[in-house]
């Protein structure tokens, strides 16, 4: 009996000590970058099923108005704007789609030079987190500089006057 629990015990040490060495088989899905990237590429696709659904009610609506009529133009319209609205939805959902599998490829590559190195349990590395999301917020800044930058008036009435100078004006002169 004794024997036997032994055994047991040295066994179970043996494959927790195995157990923590392994390489992990999807790193993929510790990369935020990755998960951010999959992310976008669903968002996309939703939006051009509700994109695809909304042309063809327009299209079954087109089809019953009356032709050269005020209605018919405004859906006419609206079917134009919403065929562009699919024909981007669909291209950033390919774009993304795209993307996600290329970085699954990268972080596995990423990963196992990390797990040789032995620093596999570091891996994602927050770095590179934070360059992706500094290279979005400047891929989606306003380039209009208008709105980026406050005018010179607004600028002035944000300050606080001083106190001491303009609380009250300085009598006996």
């Amino acid at each position: 009996m004794r024997r036997f629990v032994l055994i047991l015990i040295s066994t179970s040490i043996l494959s927790v000590i195995t157990a923590c060495s392994g390489e992990d088989p999807q790193p993929e899905l510790r990369d935020k970058v990755f998960e951010d990237l999959s992310k976008k590429a669903k968002a996309f696709e939703g939006e051009q099923k509700s994109t695809e659904a909304e042309v063809e009610g327009l299209k079954v609506s087109l089809g019953k108005a009356e032709p050269n009529s005020i209605e018919g133009r405004d859906i006419q319209k609206n079917l134009l704007k919403a065929q562009r609205k699919l024909i981007k939805a669909s291209e950033l959902a390919k774009y993304y789609k795209i993307r996600a599998e290329r970085r699954r490829l990268e972080a596995r590559i990423e990963y196992r030079k990390a797990f040789k190195k032995g620093k596999g349990d570091e891996w994602p590395n927050a770095k590179t987190f934070q360059g992706y999301e500094t290279m979005n917020r400047l891929r989606e800044a306003n380039l209009n500089w208008n709105k980026r930058v406050p005018k010179l008036a607004d600028r002035l009435h944000q300050r606080k006057p001083t106190s001491s100078s303009s609380s009250k004006p300085k009598q006996g002169h």
